[in-house]
């Protein structure tokens, strides 16, 4: 009975062979059974988990292949459904204890030995006679050119490694100064169960949080990481796209009580293994593992951790499973930046706490969580009442662990977005960095608050950092435009813009200014090209956009900007009044401009953020905003800024 089970397991496996992407899941569909049941029997029968009873037999078929075909180890690693050659040559070696190369080799050799028994020709009339000494030069000359094929291959493949290193290293020049550098890729979820991508995605998060606590390393952020995921490159060709040495893969299986954690560390220069190891606890004990494994990763790189950073590391921020669990669902919604996805994740957050009442990890998640409601108007009440939760929740994180990055970020936030405390905001994100120099979330928020108070340079420093930390960050590349055309750099900032464009089509400020820009350098087609995009973008004016080439026709340059206007009218009441006011300042209508700032303040008092999008948030901008020029010497522009004391940083004499 369990031949036969096995027998059409194997049959199953054989006819999905070549297709990658055959799991689990696809094999218990296959068999007609849930996956538990599945796995209970193949465990009893063989002692194997499912995807090591795939892996295994493409394996197996693997070796056959290439002892009895003509092919490279390559080609025989997609007809077994690796999509990585170099994942199939370290499998390979470690369930048969050789390389592909050597089993290849093997093949070959009986190949040859096959054509030397077969005669090349029985007809002694065909044969010239004299033929084995006539023969003799031209077997030498053979020879001869054989030797000198195999060195000019040789030749060829050290030149080869010789440039490669070449051009790594000079893609990597400016990383020498700045030590040891990683990306973490997103760990598969090797179980194929939706429901449990969350458990992936939160494992891979937290040891990237460990390694983000080594001062001397530098990791590439999540979101950049995330980025690689679907593409098919290999390692080297990965961390040169980044810029980094190493990158850090795994896998994640997740069953019943019981968590494997199988990791794999990569030196992307050489193309080499440094560490390929699985890890096993009770779920109890998973926090501990994935220190375990940050610390193994830094002994293989050979980082020499400080007191306090194995302190930081080796800290278990809660014994309660249930509630890390809770967490893991918390963050896993909360990346995802929609307004059901918030819901939840505060729901998940707030029962994580409910379980354990001194988690502070999931205290920080619920502040920024209730920080972001606040920052959108998403909430059932007023936005100054998620701002009140979320800066109680965040001082409650701090009261159980002075020592989180990510909470000392949302207090910065809180402070100088939520108080207009610039200086004690300064002083909490500055920490944040300290705590975390490689997060890149506070050196984006960091540049923000420089920014708004006028520090232009440090400003370009910490947005630079936050780059070199999370490049494919569209956020971060339209803020980085937004900061060269406040400066007038505008050929910079249309670069930054169409970069953020291509990592995400549709964040509306990034056409908004790009509007402006060729409005104000009246280059028409693009002017008319960025605001028939805005207007795309939202449902109440794509109808207008059509209207836009007839519009400039009629009334030229100044009807466009007139257009614009009415059409961000249109949207009331729950139009971007900050943009708003941008258009009536570049049209000179001073008035108007300031009757919208002057309105988003009293919404701003009343803390009504979602009557007019999350402009009230935005005000401060208006002190270091190039905009609004023509009316920086108003009363009712001074008194604003007084208002929200940044009169100091701009106008106060020094």
């Amino acid at each position: 009975m369990n031949k036969d089970f096995l027998q059409r397991l194997t049959e199953i496996v054989e006819t999905n062979l070549n297709n990658e992407t055959f799991g689990p899941k696809d094999l218990a569909r296959e068999m007609g059974v849930s996956h538990s049941k599945l796995y209970r029997k193949l465990k009893f029968i063989s002692n194997q988990n499912i995807s090591q009873f795939i892996r295994e037999l493409r394996l197996v078929k693997a070796k056959e292949l290439l002892l009895n075909e003509d092919l490279t180890a390559s080609e025989v690693s997609y007809r077994v459904g690796f999509g990585s050659p170099t994942y199939f040559n370290k499998c390979f070696h470690e369930y048969f204890g050789c390389s592909p190369g050597e089993i290849n080799k093997q093949g070959l050799n009986k190949t040859e030995e096959k054509r030397d028994s077969i005669p090349l020709d029985r007809n002694p009339e065909r044969r010239n006679p004299g033929t084995s000494q006539s023969k003799r030069p031209v077997k030498r000359i053979i020879l001869l050119s054989t030797i000198v094929l195999i060195l000019l291959v040789i030749l060829s493949s050290f030149m080869f490694e010789f440039l490669f290193n070449r051009s790594f290293q000079k893609s990597d020049d400016n990383l020498k100064n700045k030590g040891k550098s990683i990306v973490v890729l997103p760990f598969k979820n090797l179980n194929e169960i939706a429901a449990d991508q969350y458990f992936a995605e939160g494992i891979t998060e937290n040891i990237l949080n460990h390694l983000c606590r080594i001062k001397n390393i530098r990791v590439v952020s999540r979101i950049t990481a995330e980025h690689f995921q679907k593409k098919s490159l290999t390692a080297p060709e990965i961390a040169k796209a980044l810029k980094v040495n190493y990158v850090l893969d795994g896998r994640v299986s997740k069953f019943g009580n019981r968590v494997e954690i199988f990791v794999q560390l990569i030196d992307a220069r050489l193309d080499r293994y440094l560490l390929s190891e699985k890890f096993e606890s009770e779920m109890s004990d998973v926090l501990s593992l994935q220190s375990d494994i940050a610390k193994k990763v830094a002994v293989e790189l050979e980082m020499r951790l400080s007191p306090n950073e194995t302190r930081i590391i080796e800290n278990i921020p809660t014994t309660n499973t249930e509630a890390y669990d809770l967490y893991l669902m918390g963050r896993f919604f909360l990346k995802k930046r929609t307004k059901e996805d918030l819901k939840k994740s505060i729901d998940y957050f707030e029962k994580s706490v409910s379980e354990d009442s001194d988690f502070a990890l999931a205290y920080s998640g619920l502040a920024e969580a209730y920080w972001l409601r606040s920052w959108w108007g998403w909430g059932t009440g007023t936005s100054r009442d998620d701002y009140l939760l979320a800066k109680k929740v965040a001082m409650k994180a701090l009261q159980l662990n002075g020592n989180l990055c990510e909470t000392h970020a949302i207090l910065g936030n809180l402070l100088g977005w939520g108080e207009w405390k610039w200086e004690e905001a300064r002083k909490e994100l500055a920490l944040a960095i300290e705590l975390n120099p490689n997060f890149a979330e506070a050196h984006y928020s960091y540049s923000r608050l420089l920014d708004v108070i006028g520090e232009d340079s440090k400003a370009r420093i910490e947005i630079n950092k936050a780059l070199e930390l999370d490049p494919y960050y569209a956020l971060y590349n339209g803020m980085s435009g937004v900061y060269y055309y406040k400066n007038c750099d505008n050929n910079a900032a249309i670069k930054e813009f169409n970069r953020s464009y291509e990592l995400e089509p549709y964040p509306s400020y990034i056409h908004n200014v790009l509007f402006k820009i060729y409005y104000k350098e009246g280059e028409v087609e693009n002017a008319m090209m960025a605001l028939r995009i805005f207007l795309q973008i939202d449902d109440r004016t794509r109808k207008k956009a059509d209207q836009v080439q007839e519009v400039y026709t009629k009334s030229g340059l100044s009807g466009l900007l007139d257009f614009a206007i009415k059409s961000e009218l249109a949207k009331s009441p729950t139009n971007d009044m900050y943009y708003l006011a941008t258009l009536y300042s570049l049209s000179g209508r001073k008035n108007e401009a300031l009757d919208c700032l002057e309105k988003i303040m009293r919404e701003r008092t009343l803390g009504n953020t979602g009557l007019i999008h999350y402009s009230t948030n935005q005000i401060p901008v208006i002190a270091n905003d190039a905009d609004f020029d023509c009316i920086k010497k108003d009363p009712r522009y001074l008194h604003l800024i007084k208002k929200m004391d940044l009169y100091n940083y701009f106008l106060a004499e020094k």
